[in-house]
């Protein structure tokens, strides 16, 4: 789920069949464990004018990736695995079955302990864009925007806490990938060029600060705040910085105002 849809029973990985099962699945896993209602599904499968055949077309490739993950079920058996529950249908899954469920898991147990290690842990699980190679329509549902910003905020904490344990060059590889996802995302880039300064990579430092500038000002028409400004400063007379990030004077632009990530607040 954390990069391109995959799936496995046991240690073979699964064909998923047709593109609509695919992003169907996606929308499932998506919702970790939730239920998703026919509507919803419908809506992010075929959006405002859907085809007569929607609803049918669903219930079929719900048959379909039932009978792909439990291959004894007959055409009607219901299997233990993709339910239908209240108008809908959810996923049984869990940290063990679903990669999503695992980082959630992860993080918790990081910010009860301020981890570094754990923080590390858990990005790693990001293989590459949630949901990679499904239909673009189903991709840009809500549901997928909110993961991605789920990512960003992680990131953005792993570097807080990175920074003040002194393990800047433990998290700079996870963080920077995170920042590539995540172009226009200026808290998280500022967070990244303290990264790259406390790794010992000051020109790698002045790099992220250059190519966040002449993106903004390329596509969005803007220059950078002040957050990136203050880390790039940090960069260019460290003597004046504080020593760690976490204590150094937050932006007075609200961060929703800089982060153009997209979409929908965490």
């Amino acid at each position: 789920m954390l990069g391109p849809v995959r799936a496995w029973r046991g240690e073979q990985e699964l064909s998923l069949g047709t593109p609509q099962s695919r992003s169907l699945l996606a929308l499932l896993l998506a919702h970790g464990g939730e239920v998703v209602s026919l509507p919803h599904i419908v809506d992010a499968m075929w959006g405002t004018e859907p085809p007569r055949t929607a609803v049918n077309s669903v219930h079929r490739n719900v048959g379909l990736l039932r009978r792909l993950i439990e291959p004894g079920l007959t055409v009607r058996e219901p299997g233990g695995w993709l339910i239908h529950s209240a108008g809908g249908y959810r996923l049984d899954v869990g940290p063990d079955s679903l990669d999503l469920l695992h980082f959630r898991e992860l993080v918790e147990k990081a910010r009860a302990g301020d981890e570094p290690g754990l923080y590390l842990e858990a990005l790693n699980l990001w293989q590459g864009v949630v949901a990679d190679g499904i239909d673009p329509a189903t991709r840009a549902d809500t549901v997928f925007t909110r993961l991605d910003q789920e990512l960003t905020a992680v990131a953005r904490e792993a570097a807080d806490v990175a920074l003040a344990a002194g393990e800047a060059d433990r998290l700079r590889r996870p963080v920077s990938l995170a920042a590539d996802r995540a172009p226009f995302d200026e808290p998280l880039h500022a967070r990244l060029i303290r990264l790259c300064a406390g790794s010992g990579q000051r020109a790698g430092a002045l790099t992220v600060y250059e190519r966040l500038r002449r993106r903004l000002a390329d596509e969005l028409g803007i220059m950078p705040g002040p957050e990136v400004t203050a880390a790039r400063d940090a960069v260019l007379h460290p003597r004046l910085a504080c020593p760690h990030f976490a204590h150094c004077a937050a932006s007075t632009v609200p961060e929703d105002a800089r982060s153009h990530a997209g979409g929908i607040p965490l």
